[in-house]
C-alpha cells in the first residue's frame, strides 16, 4: 500500500485517480474521496481560535505560544462512514493504543520548537 498526502484537494484526487490511499490533514477530507482516504489528520483550530477570543473577551487572555494536542483533544484521526471499512478492527485498536500511550507519556512526541530540530 502506498500513502500519499496532501492538504490540498488537487493530491487527494492524484492519489485516487490512481488507486492508491491518501490522507487528508487539516480537516476531514474523508467525504473527497470515499473508499480512497485513509484517514484524515484533523487539527481543531477553530476551537483554539474561539478559546483565545473567548479569554479576551473574559480578560484572561495570556500571550505566548499554546501547544494542544491529542490530551486537550485538539487533533485527531478520522473515522467515519466513509473510511470505515479501509479500517481493520486491529488498526483502530493500534491507532487508539498509540493516542492513549501519548496522551499518557509512554510516547514522546518530538518538539521542534524545543530546540529548532528535528529527530534523525
Amino acid at each position: 500500500m502506498q500513502l500519499a498526502g496532501g492538504t490540498g484537494i488537487g493530491i487527494l484526487q492524484v492519489t485516487a485517480d490512481a488507486g492508491k490511499l491518501g490522507i487528508g490533514a487539516d480537516a476531514n477530507q474523508n467525504g473527497l474521496h470515499p473508499e480512497s482516504i485513509l484517514t484524515s489528520m484533523v487539527k481543531h483550530v477553530e476551537v483554539a481560535v474561539f478559546e483565545a477570543f473567548a479569554a479576551a473577551r473574559d480578560g484572561d487572555w495570556k500571550p505566548g505560544i499554546l501547544s494542544l494536542g491529542l490530551a486537550e483533544d485538539r487533533v485527531d484521526w478520522t473515522l467515519d462512514d466513509f473510511n470505515r471499512d479501509l479500517i481493520t478492527p486491529a488498526m483502530k485498536d493500534a491507532a487508539d493504543a498509540a493516542r492513549n500511550d501519548i496522551i499518557n507519556g509512554r510516547i514522546t512526541i518530538h518538539d521542534y520548537m524545543q530546540n529548532g530540530t528535528c529527530p534523525r
